[in-house]
């Protein structure tokens, strides 16, 4: 047992070196699945399930409730934002700006995109929180009555879940017009229908031939959702059972309840890990002392599963456009070809459904358990993550041959860094000049990675203080604590702080 201890927090520590991966930037989609339930329903468990001298059908119930909420907020803002900070520029074009924004000024996405006005700058500033309140239902049952060591044990986590970009907005250049030949409403100049970048990352108004609003990827204040996570049912066999330890495998069945992503937020809250799945679990425990009433067992759990494809909506960019090129505004051209007079926002382009899976999810925990008496003190570990998203196969497409890509007239049509208005191929901005099906947007000019989570990793720590009713029939008990979540790596998964207070009864 304790040779299973030492192995388990040797692949723990090769793991977490192995994963460690430089900073993520301007991915569409975050996966906020790694908020397990503290110790992966140990807390309530030790010492009351798998009983050696448990006959029949012994039973555990526990109830683990949990408020969470997440901190290093400029973290998660990396990962969402363009350009590595948690600060982005909405500015002009810089040969349409000349001379009006600030020397050295970047632009991260241009401000046309989001319909404001053509000389609009300001600047963006993200503190993105996760606050999630969690109750996770835990059932063992022993199944001696079928085979001596067998048994199952169930779970149900149900999360509300509240994610906020938390956005503020500096102006440095106001500007209301849009410039003549950009965005047409009967030729000149036009007042834009956003004066704040705040405002028009929500894409709810539409303007001359920008004739739709945004579907997909917005940001419009905080989001709230109640799923099911990570449901698990585990069928397993304790192959050593004795008074001062037990060790058992089992088959591990996963149940996610958020149901397919839809894309319709760049925030999108998510709960578990998207996706159904099957593995197994180790769990097992080990009696380091024991005098008088005073005892301390160690316990380790790890579970391990991979999940099947899903199809689901996701917001992806344009390969040779880099970061943020998803809300570019596209151009619609007739079969002829000419320009058809009809401006798209690009998100609605290029959100589309794919088959995404995930080869591995896994969690191990470690806890010591010490009793004296009727009271508890547990204190433990745990270490959980995923690999990165695999794209298996596009379920939608960018239909037809017959988009191209904005360009404002003095755009700088091969300009291929930060979230640029055309491609190197792509169409001229006011004629049908160089039109040609090779040039045409197209669902192979998406990278798929930009719409994907990376691999990430967490290490948690964890402890709470409880009191069990020995004497009774029912051994009800009850346990009040809190931990912290640290992510692996920079900024691939959440940073988030918790309290919990579990309750449960045996019998």
């Amino acid at each position: 047992m304790k040779q299973a201890m030492k192995g388990l927090f040797s692949i723990a520590l090769l793991i977490s070196t192995a994963v460690q991966a430089t900073n993520t930037v301007g991915r569409s989609f975050l996966l906020g699945g790694l908020g397990t339930p503290t110790s992966n329903g140990l807390i309530g468990h030790a010492d009351r399930a798998n009983r050696f001298d448990a006959e029949g059908m012994p039973v555990v119930f526990t109830s683990q409730s949990q408020y969470g909420q997440t901190f290093k907020s400029d973290d998660i803002a990396k990962y969402l934002f363009f350009n590595g900070t948690s600060s982005m520029v909405v500015g002009p074009v810089a040969a349409v700006a000349a001379g009006t924004n600030a020397v050295g000024t970047v632009t991260n996405i241009h401000s046309i995109n989001l319909l404001l006005g053509t000389l609009h700058e300001s600047t963006i500033t993200a503190a993105p929180t996760v606050k999630t309140f969690s109750s996770n239902l835990n059932l063992y049952v022993g199944l001696n009555d079928l085979m001596d060591g067998l048994y199952a044990d169930l779970s149900l986590p149900i999360l509300r879940t509240k994610w906020d970009a938390g956005l503020t907005e500096v102006s440095k250049t106001a500007s209301t017009a849009i410039a003549a030949d950009i965005i047409t409403v009967g030729g000149g100049a036009i007042v834009a229908p956003y004066t704040t970048a705040i405002a028009a990352l929500k894409g709810d108004k539409t303007i001359g031939n920008v004739t739709s609003a945004m579907s997909y990827h917005k940001i419009d204040g905080a989001q709230s959702r109640t799923k099911v996570g990570d449901a698990k049912a585990v069928l397993g066999y304790n192959f050593i059972n004795k008074e001062n330890c037990h060790f058992g495998l089992g088959l591990l069945g996963v149940f996610n309840g958020n149901g397919a992503t839809k894309a319709e937020f760049a925030f999108e809250p998510n709960a578990g890990h998207l996706r159904h799945g099957i593995g197994g679990r180790v769990d097992g425990h080990v009696r380091l002392y024991e005098k008088d009433e005073h005892s301390v067992t160690a316990h380790i759990r790890a579970d391990v599963f991979t999940t099947f494809k899903r199809t689901m909506r996701r917001t992806y960019d344009f390969t040779l456009n880099g970061v943020g090129s998803r809300y570019n505004l596209i151009k619609e051209f007739t079969a002829v070809p000419a320009y058809a007079g009809v401006l798209h926002r690009g998100v609605n382009l290029t959100s589309l459904e794919a088959k995404i899976a995930q080869d591995a999810v896994y969690n191990a925990d470690f806890m010591l358990h010490y009793t004296n008496g009727n009271f508890v003190v547990d204190g433990g570990y745990s270490l959980n993550g995923h690999t990165k998203e695999e794209h298996k196969s596009w379920v939608g497409e960018i239909a037809g041959s017959k988009y191209g890509f904005f360009s404002t007239p003095n755009a700088d049509a091969n300009d291929n860094s930060n979230a640029v208005d055309v491609l190197v191929n792509g169409f001229p901005a006011t004629a049908a000049a160089g039109f040609a099906a090779a040039t045409a947007i197209t669902t192979a000019m998406l990278n798929k990675e930009s719409g994907l989570a990376k691999a990430a990793m967490t290490h948690s720590v964890y402890g709470n203080l409880g009191y069990t009713w020995v004497d009774s029939e029912w051994t009800p008990m009850v346990a009040i604590g809190g931990g912290a979540q640290f992510s692996g790596s920079d900024n691939d998964a959440l940073n988030a702080w918790n309290v919990h207070f579990t309750g449960g009864v045996s019998f």
